[in-house]
């Protein structure tokens, strides 16, 4: 495969970019951000990116500069044909076509695809699934992209190099097979009967293994089931017979007990009758006699405390009467305070009252002095107002002198210029050059002479006489869509130029100025438009100017007046008062805004002072008013202490008189005591005889027994019940067998486990023997890795320092190459330990050699392209690195440089293109 051409449009900061490779070394130079990068990554998505695909991978593609989707268009011979591959980039409305020579009718959409990735080697092109994952493998060995020159391209995985097709290209070139056939046979059933048998996450489903595993879960079941049946039957004879244990104790041994606790409760029920009715008897008797004996200790305990409460009334009377005297004192000296502090407070308050009158004024003063600053600033916005609306209607009259053209009709007018200029160039790509170095006939082209060392340079078809005998008819550009790319060129010129004309300038750019001027204009006006809208938003709204001045005018005289109507303010001594209380001189508006601070400050002390001689009055009037409580409540206690005196002498006048004396009273207390122990001592042992034993005690005791003799038979009922029920359960059991079918099951269990083992064993054998087979394979590796390594030892020869040393890597039938690195001076040296120019340059060798040994399946030829590459290679070693890329030249390789220094491989590019710089 051999890359011929590629056309991009719209491509980063490509608008139109064509690109002839070489079929040798073609070297693409440029700066910085000329688009290099961007040419190899729209080459490769061109090739391995499905036109419908979306993403980012697709979205970096578009480009910021120009408008319209990424169109991308590459030639190239393989399969023994050109081809031409286009793809415009639009989401799933995207599309690609592909067109061979020797093919009837151009491919579309995925039948296309489809042939492109035939004709690439590869399954498939990737959609918007796959991008991220797939995309970067693809043609990995073949092209280094910028940043990736120092990567290892073996520790990225098989799937980055070929590995199938590389094997397969090396073993036809082997002198022997690298493997017989029966080792292929025998591996390849190895592999089957352990895939067969096993997969990644273990056993594989319906193989022997698995049926046999199958089989012994199945028996390993059935010997649990037997084992509880076994279990089963066994626990329900058990439990039969505790089941008949336990009825033969409640019929012989609970039954009987019962019977005999209820007589032994009947006849304690009939003694505790007996034992409980006298002992009602003596109660009736002690209970007259108990009521006596309170009735006369109540009387003792009155006469008692009302002698105590006299004495008491006495002293609080005593003490009530003093602090009577001292109250009616400290009520007298609390009224003369109210009275001076009443009268501080009048001051106090008519003073505040004066300085509010004063602050009030000078208030007014202050808004008379600001009315008269906004009116001045008022008159200054009215000016500016006038200037801004005579600038705008200067720049609106520019304006209008203008043509309105419009961005769009720009736009179209340049589409317009892009059209001519695109056809022009494509119809002076398709011209012919005809030159005549020597002649020993007369030449004539279109009937005109050519004279040896003319040439000419034509865009139509032409004939050409040589001599009488011979005469061409040349078609340039293959004889197709020259006559047709004229009239477009026409077309578009003649439509770029009455456009032009009515619009009346003279070219793109004079037009361009004309917006830029109306624009500009436009926006001057705009600003100033806004000024005067901000003018009328910071004055309540739509209000005029006027008619502020005039409401401000109308506040002036509302002011003036009520500063006629204040009254005098002679009363506070003040220097900026006069004798009449007018002001001695005009102020300005900062000594009016100092001196109603000090109203403020005079009127917040005075408040202050106010406030707090409140509370003191206040606190004095609780005071008095406590202290009136006080008296009126000790004067009502005296009072009510002086009659409860009086009241007491009466009871206990009356006690006397129903009662008797005192020692009366306390000889019959003495003769009831000795009667009621008496009563008592009986009582006593009647309570004692009887215990805990009362008639409701053994009434419980005997209904708690009938719920037990029923609870009994109850139980009894269930129990028999549950003997037959479990009777029935032994009897069905028993008929199943379920010793013998234990033993059964476990027969079975024992010799499908035994399957088991021997099929585990067997695959673990194949397994094993595979193993085996794989290492034995892996010894052959060197087959695989010596043509490599002589390969890369080729490309490397000029770096090497003597004959001796050279490339190591090896094999693994799986895993593919690997362990690349360097053998020096008789020491192996990894990859990951060499310089970074060494990385390159032997990356550089490694996928020279992969596509010389690949090139045999496409056509004796593979694009190598190097972006970039070899940056940390020092000047010494470039010129190895050159030798390398023509050695891989003469081999039939196809080499793509890209650098920002071209100044090497010009010597050895058949071809250079310079990308314009940014």
């Amino acid at each position: 495969m051999r890359l011929l051409h590629c056309h991009l449009e719209n491509v980063r900061r490509h608008r139109l970019l064509d690109i002839d490779f070489s079929p040798g070394l073609t070297l693409i130079s440029g700066a910085n951000e000329s688009g290099k990068s961007s040419l190899v990554e729209a080459m490769h998505r061109v090739l391995f990116l499905k036109a419908t695909a979306s993403g980012s991978l697709v979205e970096a593609l578009r480009s910021n500069l120009f408008p319209g989707h990424p169109l991308i268009e590459l030639s190239f011979e393989a399969k023994g044909a050109i081809w031409s591959l286009s793809k415009r980039f639009s989401g799933q409305s995207g599309s690609v076509r592909l067109d061979g020579t020797g093919q009837e009718v151009p491919l579309n959409g995925s039948a296309a695809e489809e042939l492109l990735a035939k004709l690439l080697g590869v399954d498939e092109i990737v959609g918007s699934r796959q991008a991220a994952r797939v995309l970067p493998s693809r043609w990995a060995h073949l092209w280094v992209l910028q940043g990736l020159a120092g990567q290892n391209l073996l520790d990225q995985g098989p799937q980055h190099y070929d590995l199938n097709g590389l094997m397969q290209q090396l073993e036809q070139r082997a002198e022997v097979s690298l493997q017989s056939p029966f080792d292929q046979k025998v591996s390849t059933e190895l592999e089957a009967l352990v895939e067969a048998t096993f997969t990644s996450r273990g056993v594989r489903r319906n193989s022997l293994l698995w049926q046999c595993q199958q089989q012994r879960e199945r028996a390993e079941d059935a010997l649990k089931t037997a084992e509880l049946q076994r279990d089963s039957f066994e626990s329900t004879s058990a439990e039969l017979d505790q089941l008949e244990h336990e009825l033969d104790l409640l019929t012989s041994d609970r039954k009987p007990a019962l019977k005999k606790r209820r007589f032994e409760l009947q006849t304690q029920q009939e003694q505790t009758r007996q034992d409980e009715a006298a002992l009602l008897l003596y109660r009736q008797q002690l209970e007259p006699l108990q009521l006596r004996k309170n009735q006369l200790q109540s009387v003792l305990h009155a006469n008692h405390q009302i002698h105590n409460e006299f004495l008491l009334c006495q002293k609080n009377l005593e003490e009530g009467s003093e602090q009577q005297t001292l109250l009616k004192h400290s009520l007298s000296e609390t009224k003369k305070q109210i009275e001076t502090t009443q009268q501080k407070l009048d001051d106090l308050d008519q003073q505040r009252s004066d300085w509010e009158l004063r602050g009030l004024h000078m208030r007014r003063l202050e808004e008379l002095t600001q009315l008269r600053f906004q009116r001045e600033s008022l008159q200054r916005q009215h000016n500016e107002q006038q200037r801004l609306r005579n600038q705008s209607q200067t720049l609106q009259i520019q304006l209008d002198a203008l043509p309105d053209l419009g961005v769009a009709n720009l736009q179209r007018l340049r589409d317009c210029y892009d059209q001519v200029k695109g056809c022009a160039i494509r119809i002076e790509t398709m011209a012919s050059e005809f030159n005549l170095e020597r002649a020993d006939q007369p030449v004539l082209v279109d009937g005109f002479p050519l004279k040896e060392g003319e040439t000419k340079r034509l865009i139509s078809s032409f004939t050409v006489n040589v001599g009488d005998g011979v005469r061409f008819h040349i078609n340039p550009g293959q004889g197709t869509g020259i006559e047709e790319l004229k009239r477009d060129h026409e077309s578009h010129l003649l439509k770029y130029t009455d456009t032009l004309k009515a619009w009346q300038v003279k070219s793109l750019e004079e037009a361009e100025q004309k917006i830029n001027h109306r624009n500009q204009l436009s926006q001057q006006l705009n600003l100033i438009n806004e000024q005067l809208n901000g003018y009328q938003d910071g004055h309540d709204g739509n209000i005029s100017l006027s008619l502020q001045k005039k409401q401000l005018e109308n506040r002036q005289h509302e002011l003036e007046k009520e500063m006629a109507s204040e009254p005098e303010l002679s009363r506070l001594d003040d220097s900026l008062l006069s004798n009449d209380g007018s002001l001695n001189q005009p102020l300005d508006l900062e000594t009016i805004r100092v001196e109603l601070k000090r109203c403020r400050q005079n009127y917040r002390t005075i408040s202050e002072s106010i406030k707090a001689i409140k509370l003191q009055l206040q606190q004095l009037h609780r005071e008095e008013y406590e202290q009136d409580k006080n008296l009126q409540k000790l004067t009502l206690s005296l009072e009510v202490l002086s009659a409860k005196q009086i009241e007491l002498k009466e009871h206990r006048k009356s006690l006397l008189t129903e009662h008797g004396p005192e020692p009366d009273i306390q000889e019959k207390l003495l003769k009831l005591n000795q009667s009621l122990t008496h009563l008592g001592q009986k009582v006593s042992d009647l309570e004692q005889q009887l215990g805990t034993q009362t008639l409701q005690a053994i009434k419980s005791a005997l209904a708690e027994l009938d719920a037990q003799e029923k609870r009994l038979q109850e139980h009894l009922q269930v129990l028999s019940g549950q003997r037959g029920a479990l009777r029935e359960r032994c009897e069905g059991l028993g008929s199943l067998e379920p010793y013998a079918a234990l033993e059964e099951a476990r027969v079975n269990f024992n010799q499908a486990k035994l399957e088991e083992r021997e099929q585990l064993m067997l695959a673990h054998a194949q397994q094993r023997l595979l193993k085996s087979f794989q290492h034995a394979q892996a010894e052959l590796s060197n087959r695989y890795t010596t043509p490599l390594s002589q390969a890369i030892c080729s490309y490397l020869q000029p770096l090497l320092g003597n004959e001796n040393d050279g490339c190591q890597l090896n094999f693994d039938p799986h895993d593919g190459f690997r362990e690349l690195g360097l053998r020096r001076d008789g020491q192996n040296v990894q990859f990951r330990d060499l310089s970074g120019g060494m990385k390159e340059q032997l990356n550089g060798a490694l996928r020279l050699s992969i596509a010389d040994a690949l090139k045999g399946g496409h056509d004796d030829c593979l694009p190598i392209l190097f972006d970039d590459a070899f940056t940390n290679t020092d000047p010494d070693r470039i010129e190895s690195v050159l030798r390398m890329m023509t050695q891989a030249v003469k081999r039939g390789l196809q080499v793509i440089v890209l650098s920002c220094d071209p100044t090497p491989y010009e010597t050895i590019a058949d071809k250079t293109i310079d990308l314009p710089s940014p």
